[in-house]
């Protein structure tokens, strides 16, 4: 079935600045912080030769925005339970089911080269070792 336009395409102009509130942390540290500083604390740390880097304000901007991110306060509270014994616990529970697991295919299966090629290939590969792998587990356990 063949559409048919009628009148004039119509564009929509979207301007991001008027999506983002006058409040917002990473709007106040913008219009709040002069970050020509950086260059000249950065400036012994480049040379004039070969090809230009990133802007090392870009760079600590980037920063900025990580840790003013939605993601950040989660990330914080993750990265404290380091070290609990809950995490000791989960971690060691890691390594003998993932790690160990992904240990044997690498060694015994030769997983630690794929042999085929193509992502669907490969995938393929993988999911039947690791079920060749079960599979000799579970007879194992017979």
């Amino acid at each position: 079935m063949m559409g048919i336009q009628n009148g004039q395409i119509q564009m929509i102009i979207l301007d991001i600045n008027s999506m983002i509130p006058e409040n917002h942390l990473l709007r106040q540290i913008k219009n709040g912080v002069n970050f020509d500083f950086i260059y000249e604390k950065a400036a012994p740390y480049y040379s004039n030769l070969g090809r230009k880097s990133i802007d090392p304000v870009i760079l600590i901007k980037m920063l900025v925005r990580i840790n003013a991110s939605a993601y950040y306060p989660s990330f914080q509270r993750n990265n404290q339970k380091v070290g609990t014994s809950d995490y000791l616990r989960v971690m060691r529970l890691r390594q003998i089911w993932a790690e160990g697991t992904f240990a044997v295919l690498k060694r015994e299966h030769k997983l630690n080269k794929i042999q085929k090629r193509g992502l669907q290939k490969a995938t393929e590969e993988c999911l039947l070792s690791a079920t060749a792998l079960n599979l000799k587990r579970l007879v194992k356990t017979v």
